[in-house]
């Protein structure tokens, strides 16, 4: 199972609060939450969601998937 976090940025002045609310409808997205920095919602999914449609929700700017990797066992 990878999960995949999605770093989304909202268009200046758009309702972050419905931003999330959009992502996380998102069939796949399994939570969506505001956070602070450069970006300005992470979303998880464990299942492949199209960007498309993270980028169709009104308010998203740009967002970019970045899948987890399994970590290296130093053993």
């Amino acid at each position: 199972l990878v999960k995949t976090f999605i770093l989304i940025q909202a268009e200046p002045q758009s309702d972050v609060a419905a931003v999330v609310v959009g992502v996380a409808a998102i069939p796949g997205v399994d939570w969506a939450e505001p956070v602070r920095g450069p970006f300005d919602v992470i979303a998880q999914a464990t299942t492949d969601v199209d960007l498309v449609s993270v980028t169709a929700v009104s308010g998203v700017l740009h967002a970019l998937a970045s899948p987890s990797i399994e970590p290296v066992n130093a053993a």
